[in-house]
Parts: structure tokens; sequence; C-alpha cells
């Protein structure tokens, strides 16, 4: 006789009876922001490791082993911190590369910059990629603030950073194109700047995830500000950063009001190319939990839920 557990219940093989929860030594907060599965299983977390009070803090990135321990070939005993400015550093989205080099992003400095690290399948950084395996972008000007959420490499292996852009006014979408050694594709995306700018309104604007579909289009997804409501929000560009006009109104750009205020956190592509995007929705004084579905060309799919 034995008893079968149900789906959805915490997997006892796992950690301790399902469960991990790893202290960074000599941290006071660590942040887990996202996370991958390599092809051989192996989980990889990226995050924030603050070592003081003060914003001392560092990209985190951990790999545990199939069963939840952590993987000693990586890092220090399956733990690796990095080093930016020292000031205002976090790490938020993680992906893999064909060569399964470990690429994780978010932000560094005072005024918040871009900050991108590769680590080889050990945990070291790559020397080829950047300076020292590091690569700082300040987009547009220094004085304005830059927010990386999320990252997608292409079959090119070049890396894709979204997140959102201030240069006063509202931040607005802003999508960027690395080379695989680093360097901003300022020749095949968004010519001459190797990033793109997409702006819906008068407000603010924030891409919270990024997905390559399967015909090499980039999709992100996040909120946007429409008549100081915000919105689930999603735009579509082609390959050399130009905004799709097939997807969606025919601007390129989608908006979704749910009730008082509506974010996108969270996305991704079922296989038949329908697009999902989750978040919260501000309704009745209270955050709800969201879930929208649209046609792979944006427009909602009236057979999922509530219109």
């Amino acid at each position: 006789i034995y008893i079968m557990s149900n789906p959805g219940d915490l997997d006892t093989t796992f950690g301790t009876g399902g469960k991990v929860l790893t202290d960074i030594p000599g941290t006071t907060i660590d942040r887990g922001h996202g996370v991958v599965i390599q092809s051989d299983g192996k989980i990889v977390v990226a995050g924030t490791a603050d070592f003081t009070v003060t914003a001392d803090s560092k990209f985190l990135v951990i790999r545990y082993n199939t069963d939840g321990s952590l993987d000693s070939t990586f890092g220090t005993g399956g733990i690796v911190t990095t080093s930016f400015t020292g000031n205002g550093t976090k790490g938020r989205g993680i992906a893999i590369d064909s060569n399964d080099k470990i690429v994780v992003v978010g932000i560094t400095g005072t005024n918040s910059n871009f900050a991108i690290a590769r680590y080889g399948t050990d945990g070291a950084l790559d020397a080829t990629f950047g300076t020292g395996g590091k690569v700082i972008t300040d987009l547009v000007a220094a004085s304005n603030i830059d927010n990386a959420y999320a990252v997608a490499v292409d079959s090119s292996n070049r890396i894709l950073v979204g997140g959102d852009i201030d240069i006063g006014g509202g931040k607005d979408f802003v999508v960027a194109r690395y080379l695989e050694n680093g360097n901003l594709d300022t020749g095949g995306f968004g010519n001459p700047n190797g990033y793109v700018i997409t702006d819906f309104g008068s407000g603010n604007d924030s891409a919270w995830s990024l997905i390559i579909r399967s015909d090499g289009t980039i999709l992100a997804g996040g909120y946007a500000e429409m008549s100081g409501v915000y919105n689930f929000g999603m735009a579509l560009y082609n390959t050399d950063g130009s905004l799709d006009t097939s997807f969606g109104g025919g601007d390129g750009k989608v908006e979704t009001l749910f009730g008082a205020g509506d974010y996108g956190t969270t996305m991704a592509v079922q296989s038949d190319g329908k697009i999902i995007l989750g978040g919260y929705a501000t309704l009745g004084g209270a955050n709800r939990s969201t879930i929208a579905r649209y046609s792979a060309d944006g427009i909602l799919d009236t057979t999922f839920g509530t219109n």
C-alpha cells in the first residue's frame, strides 16, 4: 500500500519537505528575483545580496542540484556574488545561452544604470564578455535613470535586456540588444543606438518580462500608464528593434485595463502562440492576482476567463 501525492503538493524529495532556505554568509538581506532550469535539471537563481544595511549590495547567483542541495561545483559552495559599483546594485533577470553560460541583468550606480554579468558553467565570470565578464550601460545621458528587469538570449547568443528609462516626464519601455561580446548592437538593433524606447502615453511605462518568439520577434510585457491609470502593457518588436505594427491595435502596442491599477510582471507564450501576461490588478481597493490571454497578434482571447 502506498500513498500518491496530489498535484501541487510539496515534493518531499526536494530540500527539506519540499523547501530550501539559503542564507548567504555575511549578508543582512538576500533576495531571489529570477530562476532558470539548466538542461541537466540544475536550478539557477539570480537576485541580490545585501552585505550591509547601507546599500553594499551585489549580484547573487545560486545553483542547486535537482534535489535542492547546493551545487558545490559552482562558485563557492554553490554561491556566487558579484560587485559592480558597490552602490545600488541589484540582480533581477537571468537567462542561459546556447553555450550554457549564465547571463544575469540588473542595475547598479546612484543613477541606476543597466548592469550585466555573464558566467561560465562553473560560476566564474566570463572574461570574453565586456570588461572581466561585466557590462555597465548608461543609456541616453548620465542624469537619467535606467532599470533592467528582464533578459532573453536569441539564437545568435545576442542578449536582449528589457526594463524602463526615465529621461524626464515619466518612464518608458526600453529594450537593448548586446552582441555576444557585450557590446551594444548599434548596427543591427535600434540603429544607431543599440536600444529602443517605447512610450505608450504621457505616464510611466515599464517592461518587466521579455520573450523571443520562434520567428525572432521580441515580445516585451509589463505595464503602461494611460490617462493616469496603470494598464497591462505589451509591445512587439521586429528583429531590428522597430515596432511590429501587425501587433495589437496596429501600432505594435497593447494596453489592457482591469481595474484602478494593473501591473504585468511575468509573461509566457503557449505552444499555439497565444500569449499569457500575469500580474496584479487593483479591484475594490485590494490587489488581485490577474491573468490575461491574448492571440499571437495581441488581441484579447475571449475564450479565456471573462473576456
